[in-house]
């Protein structure tokens, strides 16, 4: 089966840092065998979701900043009206902690619905799925670096945790992370 390459990751992510798409093409191989992305078929339903989940590799981090409360009920209809919205538009801390806090292993009465909000590929969202990866990577702080909240200069000499990450998810059902760069 032919494999993905930088060529192709450029087409499918044009607007991707290179680092990423370097790392992920440089890791594909190793980390399709392991998880079985051994398809023609898989490899497109995997590309699929992470170039959904990630904006074609553009959104490291989900970005809760809204900027109208119309947007805030529309995208969490049944915890919100336009009027209840009001008070969560561009305030993305508050905003998670109504929609994340409370499930998915955070906290109720913290930042843990801001602080592990959708990172990384497939976006990994929950207190519980960082625990899940902390526990394959060591711990959940580094967890967090791993799964970056912005296109910083570590996340882009970094980003080789990512394709890993994704493929165990997506071919596990799981949350979960072997150790960066494979």
């Amino acid at each position: 089966m032919a494999g993905i390459d930088r060529a192709l990751l450029g087409r499918l992510w044009p607007h991707a840092p290179a680092a990423l798409l370097d790392a992920v093409a440089a890791h594909a191989p190793q980390v399709f065998a392991r998880y079985k992305i051994n398809t023609p078929l898989r490899v497109a339903h995997f590309l699929t979701q992470v170039s959904h989940e990630s904006g074609g590799g553009t959104i490291p981090a989900e970005n809760l900043s809204y900027s109208t409360p119309q947007r805030i009920a529309a995208v969490w209809p049944t915890r919100f009206s336009v009027e209840s919205a009001q008070a969560y538009v561009r305030n993305p801390k508050k905003l998670a902690s109504k929609v994340y806090n409370g499930r998915m292993g955070n906290r109720l009465g913290t930042d843990d619905g801001y602080t592990y909000r959708g990172r990384g590929l497939l976006q990994i969202t929950g207190r519980s799925s960082y625990a899940a990866i902390g526990e394959l990577t060591g711990s959940i702080s580094r967890t967090i670096r791993i799964l970056p909240s912005r296109p910083t200069p570590r996340w882009r000499s970094r980003p080789a945790s990512s394709p890993g990450s994704a493929a165990c998810r997506a071919a596990t059902g799981m949350t979960c992370a072997p150790s960066p760069g494979g």
